[in-house]
Parts: structure tokens; C-alpha cells; sequence
């Protein structure tokens, strides 16, 4: 299953799980949930640090949220973070190719 597919199911469970019934689903508070899953994946990411203690920040930082969203949480988080790793790797061979060119001269 894709991320993409996990988090389209958790945000389905939660809304279904936190709402009044069928008709009546909690969207906009699993819409809240996956953006504090976002917002704690780009702050772990400014934070610099290793990607174990980036986890063990991750896991506290969920554990401040009612028990139903942690799981929403945790997959938009992973979610953000893949995306992250995607803008990373897209944009970090252009910038050290340029260096590499200036650094040999092959852009001369």
C-alpha cells in the first residue's frame, strides 16, 4: 500500500471514528490532524538531528494528542517526511552539480 493510500485510510478511519455516524463523519477534525502531522514532520526536519532522534521526538510529540488521532498523526507525518526526502533528492543534485562544475571548471 502507498503512503498516499495509508493516509487517505487513516483519515477515513478517523473521520468515521470521531464523527456521529455515517452521514455525519469528523472531516474537518482529521483534516486538523493531518496538518499537525505535516507541521511535525517539516520541524523535525529543521531540528538537524539524526533520523533516530528525529523518531523519538516524532513519538513524543504525539503522545500530547488524544489517543484516537496518533495514528493519523504518525502516517501524515510519514507522509511529509517521504515527500521531504522527494523535494531533497530532486533539488540536491542540481545544486552539487553546479558546485562540482565550479570546483572543476567544467562550466567554463
Amino acid at each position: 500500500m502507498t503512503i498516499q493510500a495509508q493516509l487517505d485510510n487513516a483519515l477515513t478511519e478517523y473521520a468515521s471514528e470521531n464523527g456521529d455516524g455515517f452521514y455525519c463523519r469528523d472531516w474537518s477534525g482529521a483534516y486538523e490532524y493531518q496538518d499537525e502531522g505535516f507541521a511535525m514532520a517539516e520541524r523535525a526536519v529543521a531540528l538537524a538531528i539524526s533520523e533516530e532522534d528525529r523518531e523519538d521526538w516524532l513519538e513524543e510529540q504525539r503522545e500530547a494528542f488524544p489517543e484516537s488521532a496518533r495514528y493519523l498523526i504518525a502516517v501524515a507525518t510519514d507522509y511529509r517526511l517521504a515527500e521531504l526526502a522527494e523535494e531533497a533528492k530532486v533539488s540536491a543534485p542540481s545544486g552539487w552539480l553546479a558546485i562540482a562544475a565550479d570546483i572543476t571548471g567544467a562550466a567554463k
